[in-house]
């Protein structure tokens, strides 16, 4: 990144010496700093947008495996009060959860 940075700037004093006159002027130099101000506006726009979108989902994520997470307490429990009739089904519950916890 730096390397096109450099030959970026390299580039531009080259063609700075072979533009014409009106083309350096100091209007047109204020015209390009409005335009890539505009651009780089633009662009921290649509970066947020990304973010918060990005963010919106992160958290969506995040209630949905806690709300797994208690519903699997919840049915572990349940199934505990039943008592020894239900032992074989929990171990399988346990066993499952754990294989899905060590495979992300």
């Amino acid at each position: 990144m730096l390397a096109v940075l450099v030959a970026s700037a390299v580039v531009g004093a080259f063609l700075r010496v072979r533009l014409p006159a009106p083309h350096r002027s100091s209007e047109s130099v204020d015209f390009l700093r409005n335009v890539t101000a505009l651009l780089v506006t633009f662009a921290a726009l649509v970066m947020s947008l990304l973010l918060a979108s990005e963010t919106s989902s992160y958290n969506s994520a995040y209630r949905d495996r806690n709300n797994y997470a208690a519903a699997l307490t919840q049915l572990d429990g349940c199934m505990k009060d039943y008592g020894s009739e239900l032992a074989e089904q929990r171990q399988q519950l346990h066993g499952y959860t754990a294989a899905v916890i060590a495979s992300t």
